[in-house]
């Protein structure tokens, strides 16, 4: 082999290791973020079975009643409503009255 061809042969070994160094940080960087979209993956199942179980847990009309009571929140009653679509006049309602709270009129 003469000088021209180790020279040339030397480079590109230079350069393949270069590559190889690259590749391999880029590896290592990758299996890192593999590795915490893992964990990132695990606890939002978790979240997930811990939403689960307390939907569950509201899952009777009884509980929700009781987690209102707790919360000092009052159930609506259907005359406390107020529904007002735009554009459309109650069938109940005479054109330019005023809806009052509580149904009235």
């Amino acid at each position: 082999m003469n000088a021209r061809g180790f020279w040339i042969f030397a480079v590109a070994a230079c350069m393949l290791l270069a590559m190889l160094v690259a590749q391999t940080a880029r590896y290592t960087e990758l299996r890192m973020e593999v590795k915490h979209l893992e964990a990132k993956e695990l606890d939002l199942i978790k979240q997930g079975k811990e939403l689960d179980a307390t939907i569950a847990r509201y899952g009777n009309t009884e509980a929700v009643d009781k987690a209102a009571a707790r919360s000092n929140l009052k159930i609506a009653e259907p005359e406390k409503y107020i529904v007002i679509m735009p554009g459309e006049e109650s069938r109940d309602q005479k054109p330019g009255s005023k809806v009052q709270p509580g149904g009235g009129q």
